[in-house]
C-alpha cells in the first residue's frame, strides 16, 4: 500500500507541476511541454532548443537538480505544448491593430513551426494558419501562399489540405497566376461548407471567366451572389461591380445601367456606388460602353 500511495503522490505532483508550468508559459513565454516517449515514459520540461530531428529539454529531477537532455524525434510518441496566448485571445483585426497582431503571430509561428513534424498538441498548424491569414489580409499574398502550401503538405494534419484550397486559390489569383488558381477554386467549391465560402468562390470564378472571355458564364456565376448570398459580407456588391465589365464587353447597356443603379441605391455609402454613379454620368454624356472600358480600364477591376 505504501508503494501504491507513493506512486499516486508522485503522479499527482507531476500533474500539478505540469499545470503550473503551462500557466507560467502563458505569462512568461516559457515554452513548456509534456513529452510522451515511445517507451511509456512521460516528461514534464521546458524546451531549450529543437532542430530537424532532435529536441533539447531542461527538467527538474529528484533532489531539485536541473538536467539537460536530448531526445530524437523517433523516440517521441507525442508532445503537448502550452497553447500560445495569441490563439486564446479574441482577435479584432482592425486596420490599426493588424500590424501589431501580425508581429505577434509571426513570433508564435516561428516558435512553434519546428514542432510540425511531431504528433500531439504542438499548435504549429494553428499558428501557421493564423499568421498566413494575417499576411493575406495585409495583401502579402506571396508569403501567405508559401505557408498555405506548407500546411497543405503536412501529412500529420491532412484536414488543412482541404482547408487551404480556397486560400491558396485566392493568393494565386491575386498574384496573377489565374491558370493555377482556377482548378483550385473549382475544387474548393466542391468542398465548401459555408455560404461565405461559396460566395467568395463565385466572386473569383466570375472574375476569372471574364478574363478568359467567357462573359455569359461570368455573369451567371457572379449573379448567384445577388440571388443566393446577398446577406454574406460584401460579396453581393463586389459581384455586382464585377458584372459591369462583362455587360460592357457584351454591349448590354440596359443591364449595365440597371446594375449601376442598383449599386448606387442599395450600397450608397460605398466606393462601388461612387464608381457606378460616375459610369451613369458618363453614359448620360453620350459615352459608349466600349469607351468606358478604355477610359476606366483598371476601375472595371477585371485585370
Amino acid at each position: 500500500m505504501k508503494f501504491v500511495s507513493k506512486k499516486i503522490l508522485i503522479y499527482y505532483l507531476a500533474l500539478t507541476a505540469f499545470s503550473i508550468c503551462f500557466a507560467e508559459s502563458q505569462s512568461n513565454d516559457l515554452l513548456t511541454a509534456k513529452i510522451y516517449l515511445n517507451n511509456g515514459k512521460e516528461i514534464i520540461c521546458n524546451v531549450l532548443n529543437i532542430d530537424k530531428n532532435e529536441i533539447k529539454i531542461q527538467r527538474k529531477i529528484f533532489g531539485g537538480a536541473i538536467a539537460n537532455e536530448f531526445y530524437k524525434f523517433d523516440k517521441i510518441k507525442k508532445i503537448d505544448l502550452a497553447k500560445p496566448a495569441i490563439l486564446t485571445n479574441n482577435l479584432k483585426l482592425t486596420t490599426g491593430s493588424l500590424r501589431k497582431t501580425k508581429s505577434k503571430a509571426k513570433e508564435a509561428y516561428n516558435l512553434y513551426k519546428p514542432f510540425a513534424k511531431l504528433h500531439g498538441k504542438t499548435w504549429s498548424t494553428e499558428t501557421a494558419w493564423l499568421y498566413a491569414k494575417l499576411l493575406e489580409n495585409s495583401e502579402n499574398y506571396s508569403s501567405a501562399l508559401k505557408i498555405y502550401n506548407r500546411l497543405a503538405k503536412n501529412k500529420l494534419h491532412q484536414e488543412f489540405k482541404n482547408k487551404t484550397l480556397l486560400r491558396r486559390a485566392v493568393c494565386l489569383y491575386e498574384l496573377g497566376s489565374v491558370s493555377n488558381a482556377l482548378p483550385l477554386f473549382t475544387q474548393a467549391y466542391k468542398l465548401a461548407e459555408t455560404s461565405d465560402q461559396h460566395a467568395e468562390i463565385n466572386f473569383y470564378l466570375g472574375k476569372i471567366y471574364a478574363q478568359l472571355g467567357e462573359y455569359k458564364k461570368s455573369l451567371f456565376t457572379l449573379l448567384k451572389n445577388e440571388v443566393f448570398y446577398s446577406m454574406r459580407d460584401d460579396w453581393e456588391v463586389k459581384s455586382l461591380d464585377a458584372t459591369l465589365f462583362s455587360y460592357a464587353k457584351l454591349d448590354r447597356e440596359k443591364e449595365f445601367v440597371n446594375t449601376c443603379s442598383r449599386i448606387t441605391n442599395k450600397f450608397s455609402d460605398t466606393n462601388y456606388s461612387q464608381k457606378a454613379g460616375m459610369y451613369l454620368k458618363e453614359i448620360d454624356k453620350g459615352k459608349t460602353l466600349h469607351e468606358l472600358i478604355q477610359d476606366n480600364h483598371e476601375d472595371f477591376n477585371h485585370e
